[in-house]
């Protein structure tokens, strides 16, 4: 949780069933950031993103989980006009560049939208590393890259994401959790 504060990503790595979706669950509380930090808690937003609920195992399933749990998770970002026609170009895209652009926009949006660091817990995340392609991982790393102070990640997985890289661009999102185990 201290690594989080820092706006640290984070990896959590462990067997099936040794309790990683319940940490990552807790952390998506906010009660829990409000008492461990005080006031200052209320300046982060947890969004939990169960890889499990995609509709489908491809870029457009990842991004639009993701956005679909941002606008789930507050009454903030769910009213956000911004956010809603990301979303839907997300869904129905007019062509195959819509995606990540609706993905990046949406994102942008939140961040924006909540004016909280946004802290994105990805559970269940092995499958969605592995099998998208990994250039919806770059993508990802670059807003962070251009959000550092405001947006951060902890995925959960059965093994650190150095070793479930499959190709070399993947180790750029990998890199963000490097030594944050």
């Amino acid at each position: 949780l201290r690594r989080l504060y820092t706006l640290q990503c984070v990896e959590v790595i462990g067997m099936s069933n040794v309790g990683k979706s319940a940490l990552l669950k807790l952390l998506a509380e906010p009660d829990v950031w409000i008492q461990e930090f005080g006031e200052a808690g209320r300046n982060f937003l947890p969004v939990y993103v169960d890889c499990n609920r995609m509709l489908g195992l491809t870029e457009q399933g990842f991004c639009e989980l993701v956005l679909r749990c941002l606008q789930e998770c507050s009454p903030e970002l769910a009213g956000s006009a911004e956010l809603s026609t990301a979303y839907n170009t997300v869904v129905g895209p007019a062509s195959d560049f819509q995606v990540p652009l609706g993905f990046s926009r949406g994102l942008n949006a939140a961040l924006q939208q909540s004016q909280r660091k946004l802290v994105l817990l990805f559970d269940e995340f092995d499958d969605p590393y592995l099998h998208i392609d990994a250039r919806v991982f770059l993508n990802l790393r670059a807003v962070r890259d251009r959000h550092s102070s405001q947006l951060t990640f902890v995925t959960a997985s059965g093994k650190p994401l150095s070793r479930l890289q499959s190709e070399p661009r993947r180790g750029e999102f990998a890199e963000l959790f490097s030594n944050q185990s």
